[in-house]
């Protein structure tokens, strides 16, 4: 019993060494792997709303797009002066492709 217990614990402080590192070490929204999808695809999409562009094509999601660039809009005049929609716009153009990583 107790070489049982001692695997287990072995097997639990072995786990950090058998994951695999992060392709992108910033990326924090992954694509569920196919394997899940097969088992229940309903529960990992999206029935109302989509942020990102994962499932930006479902036409599903389409009725929402507005109220999306309504609270987009609402949260754009909060900021008010024109230097911090420069300042936005420009934070946006620099980092896309950092942004669009974050998306695996």
């Amino acid at each position: 019993m107790g070489s049982s217990n001692e695997y287990l614990i072995q097997q639990i402080i072995n786990i950090p060494k058998k994951i695999e590192p992060s392709l992108w070490p910033q990326c924090c929204i992954y694509n569920v792997p196919a394997i899940l999808l097969k088992v229940k695809e309903e529960a990992y999409t999206p029935l109302l709303i989509s942020i990102g562009p994962i499932h930006h094509n479902n036409k599903n999601l389409d009725e929402m797009q507005e109220y999306k660039q309504r609270y987009f809009h609402f949260f754009w005049n909060r900021l008010g002066q024109k230097s911090d929609l420069v300042n936005y716009k420009s934070f946006l153009e620099q980092e896309e492709q950092n942004i669009r990583r974050c998306y695996q």
